[in-house]
Parts: structure tokens; C-alpha cells; sequence
């Protein structure tokens, strides 16, 4: 585990938690829990089969959402999603940029969880 992949998987789940609180909701979190540092890692940053098995297995699992901290191996999440209807929080990229390489993926939102450079 490196801190730059853990790191905005835990304010996912701290974002859950937050919204389950304010509304009175109980949506789960599949894939990483923040007080055992356990989830679910491809071990690569670049495979687009590994991201696409690893989605379909979480909507396997009865996930409408994914959140694939993995640089290239989301575009397989997106793509898996999308095939499928679901929906995918991409990060650690620009994902709207890769409408020129990869155009069946454009509907997919752009959601960089990285904060903004200082200036």
C-alpha cells in the first residue's frame, strides 16, 4: 500500500460515512477499510484487463459505483461500467483528456480526487 492510493480511498469512505450521517442512509463501501488498511489492489497501474475484472466482480458484488485509484487501470473500470450502466469516480488522471484516446468512454464523468496544486 502507498499513501498516494490509500490516501483518496479513505476520504471516499469518510465521504460515505458523512453522507450516510446526514442522510440517515447506510450505502456500503466495498474494496478498503481505512481502520484495517485492507482492500482490494490490482498490484499495477497499467493492465485495463485487471481493472475491468476487478469492477465487474465489485458489481458482482452489488456495487453501483467504482473508484479505481490505479492511473490507466481504471480506464477498464470505465469501460466495464459503462457496458454495464454503472458508474465510476475516476482519480489520479484527467479522464475528460481521454476522450481523444479513448472516445467510448466520454460519458464518464471527470472527478479528480487529487486536490488542486497550491499556487
Amino acid at each position: 500500500m502507498i499513501p498516494p492510493v490509500t490516501e483518496p480511498m479513505e476520504g471516499y469512505v469518510w465521504g460515505v460515512r458523512y453522507y450516510n450521517l446526514v442522510h440517515e442512509t447506510d450505502v456500503q463501501v466495498r474494496g478498503w477499510d481505512p481502520e484495517d488498511q485492507e482492500g482490494i489492489f490490482t498490484g499495477n497501474f497499467e493492465s485495463l484487463d485487471d481493472g475491468r475484472a476487478y469492477a465487474e466482480s465489485l458489481f458482482d458484488e452489488g456495487a453501483d459505483i467504482v473508484f479505481p485509484v490505479a492511473g490507466r487501470v481504471g480506464l477498464g473500470s470505465a469501460a466495464a461500467a459503462q457496458e454495464r450502466g454503472m458508474m465510476v469516480i475516476g482519480v489520479d488522471t484527467d479522464w475528460k483528456a481521454g476522450c481523444t484516446t479513448c472516445p467510448r468512454n466520454c460519458r464518464v464523468e471527470s472527478n479528480s480526487g487529487w486536490p488542486s496544486p497550491a499556487p
